[in-house]
């Protein structure tokens, strides 16, 4: 994936440098971003620090836009759906989502995947990951998207609750797989930076997807978690969570 990540960034930089520059470049100096697409095994850590200059290099190019949407997509762990991002990530930017998605995707920053269902799904590398997260953090919006990103995540499982019980079943378990390392994120924000209550709405919702889908020791670990977050008075409150985390523990 590395690999295959270097020559996308390479050719994604034709669009700005002729063949003649890219070469000279990539020949040049030992610190050069483009040394880095030909860098190999034998200089792996000094790699990895020009990997992150290319990186950096590929987001200094970025209009303003782009670079927002780049840094606010750090928020998802594991890819994510069209839907999620215009929902959490479109508010007060220049341009339509789709055309930000388009240009970073153009510039291998983002990864274009399908779902088994023929949905476009969308994903950055371990590494360009961790550097958006860095700007996310430095733009002052991380608790704003991290808020968001908890909401969407909660309000989607509890419109799924009730259709988890009928004919979509395996329609949102599919859904609920492909995005648990999303989910665990959420869950994981809310007992150390977010509101516990959120966490609690999330797992109450959760429970027939965690039952069915085998996943029934994790989520009575999430539920034992939650549960020492609340107080007595607190927890009657969540008559769902106490079902799910009561089905969890008997499992």
């Amino acid at each position: 994936m590395d690999c295959r990540w270097r020559i996308e960034l390479a050719a994604a930089r034709v669009k700005l440098l002729t063949p003649k520059m890219l070469l000279e470049r990539m020949q040049g100096k030992d610190d050069s971003p483009l040394r880095a697409l030909v860098g190999g095994v034998r200089d792996a850590p000094q790699r990895q620090r020009t990997l992150r200059d290319s990186i950096e290099w590929s987001y200094d190019l970025l209009n303003e836009s782009d670079r927002i949407l780049f840094a606010r997509l750090a928020v998802f762990r594991g890819g994510c759906p069209l839907e999620a991002i215009e929902s959490i990530c479109g508010e007060a930017l220049p341009v339509p989502v789709f055309e930000g998605l388009e240009s970073l995707v153009d510039k291998s920053l983002v990864q274009q995947k399908e779902t088994t269902a023929g949905e476009p799904r969308y994903t950055l590398l371990e590494m360009i990951h961790e550097y958006a997260s860095e700007r996310l953090e430095a733009s002052g919006e991380a608790v704003m998207l991290r808020r968001r990103h908890a909401e969407y995540f909660v309000a989607l499982a509890e419109q799924a609750e009730p259709e988890l019980r009928l004919a979509r079943f395996d329609y949102w378990c599919e859904r609920f797989e492909i995005d648990l390392d999303n989910i665990r994120a959420v869950l994981e924000w809310t007992l150390h930076d977010g509101e516990v209550s959120l966490g609690v709405r999330l797992a109450g919702a959760l429970g027939i997807f965690w039952y069915g889908t085998g996943y029934h020791v994790e989520g009575g670990r999430w539920c034992e978690r939650l549960l020492n977050r609340l107080d007595d008075v607190s927890v009657i409150y969540h008559p769902n969570f106490l079902i799910t985390s009561g089905h969890m523990s008997m499992v």
